[in-house]
């Protein structure tokens, strides 16, 4: 049987570096320097419940406030009410206010800017390192960077099916899975998908894992295992380890 076992073993190892041969060996050079096309590449700013913005007014400097996007996603200003903001632009929503003080004002000029965007919560659970919760602020993180965050994953987590669990419309939760070892062999790189706030990304054990746990709690909960030993000075036998 530990023969069979060891022969397993080796085979999978064998397995594993072929994989990597085959994958990561083929992809390109990282350039020397990154180029300003991927420096500047980032998605536009999506407003999330509990940021920060600044509203001025040149001309009426007696309106400027501070205003902060509400659980329900919206913001009220002294002149504008209930102005949808959460998933939008900054733009979006200073077009929305300007339409709405024109109403109110002649001449409207206005800016709104973000002085402090709320942190960003995703959670992870299952085979990692060190499970729990990510706060960040800027940009979401990605799949990958979740993942080193929380310890990477184990080596009896399941690298292929990672599930992310994410709270769609009417608050249902959605279920997608992405293929963590294939992004990490560089085979699917698109699938370091960018986290939603409040994402639960959960790494499973594998099958071989599961045999192991399984294997393990057999041993604790029915072999009683004694690691102490004894030995006899004379007339009287002492039992190590008690």
């Amino acid at each position: 049987m530990r023969r069979k076992l060891h022969t397993t073993l080796w085979l999978a190892l064998a397995l594993v570096g072929l994989g990597a041969c085959t994958s990561v060996n083929e992809l390109p050079m990282a350039p020397i320097n990154p180029t300003p096309e991927t420096m500047f590449s980032l998605p536009i700013y999506r407003l999330k419940i509990g940021d920060q913005l600044e509203l001025r007014l040149p001309l009426n400097p007696e309106l400027n406030e501070a205003v902060t996007v509400g659980p329900d996603g919206r913001i009220s200003t002294t002149l504008a009410s209930n102005i949808p903001a959460f998933g939008r632009s900054v733009d979006e929503v200073s077009a929305d206010l300007s339409r709405a003080y024109a109403k109110e004002l002649h001449n409207v000029k206005l800016a709104l800017v973000l002085q402090s965007p709320a942190p960003t919560r995703v959670y992870v659970a299952g085979e990692v390192g060190a499970p729990g919760e990510l706060i960040t602020t800027g940009p979401n993180l990605t799949l990958l960077q979740a993942i080193a965050r929380a310890g990477g994953i184990k080596e009896d987590g399941k690298t292929g099916k990672v599930v992310i669990i994410r709270r769609g419309v009417g608050d249902k939760p959605a279920i997608f899975a992405a293929d963590y070892g294939g992004l990490t062999d560089g085979l699917t790189p698109t699938d370091d998908v960018r986290l939603a706030p409040f994402d639960i990304v959960f790494v499973p054990r594998t099958a071989i894992g599961e045999v192991y746990k399984a294997y393990h709690q057999y041993l604790q909960q029915f072999i009683a295992v004694n690691w102490g030993f004894a030995y006899q000075v004379g007339s009287v036998t002492t039992i190590a380890g008690k």
